[in-house]
C-alpha cells in the first residue's frame, strides 16, 4: 500500500512540473512558459536560456527564426517556484521586422508577513 501512495505522489509531482510546451496565442504569436522546481536554488539564467533555446528549436524546425516579443521572469523572494514566460513570433530566416530589444519584466514576489 505504501508503494502505491509513493507512486501516486511521485506522478502528481511530475505532472505538476511538466513543461506544457509551446502554445500558439495568435496568428503569429507563441508562448512558452517554464517553472523551476529548485525554488530558491534555481538558476534563473539557465531557465531563461532553456526557454529561448526551445523557442529557437521550434522555429528552426519550420525554417524560421524566433523573434522575441516579451520575456517575463517571476522569482519569489520567499517560497514558491521561479518561472519564465517567453512570447515570440516566427519570421523568415535572415529577416527581422525591427532590431529593437524585446520587452523584459522581472517580478520579485514577497509575502505579506
Amino acid at each position: 500500500m505504501k508503494t502505491k501512495w509513493t507512486a501516486i505522489v511521485l506522478a502528481t509531482v511530475l505532472v505538476g512540473c511538466s513543461n506544457p510546451g509551446i502554445v500558439q496565442t495568435g496568428p503569429n504569436a507563441y508562448l512558452i512558459a517554464r517553472n523551476s522546481a529548485a525554488g530558491a536554488f534555481a538558476n534563473t539564467a539557465k531557465l531563461k536560456a532553456e526557454v529561448i533555446r526551445e523557442a529557437n528549436d521550434y522555429a528552426a524546425k519550420q525554417g524560421k527564426v524566433a523573434e522575441g516579443i516579451s520575456l517575463k521572469e517571476v522569482r519569489p523572494i520567499v517560497g514558491g517556484f521561479p518561472s519564465c514566460e517567453y512570447q515570440f513570433k516566427l519570421v523568415g530566416a535572415g529577416s527581422s521586422s525591427e532590431n529593437k530589444p524585446i520587452q523584459t519584466k522581472n517580478i520579485y514576489l514577497e509575502t505579506g508577513e
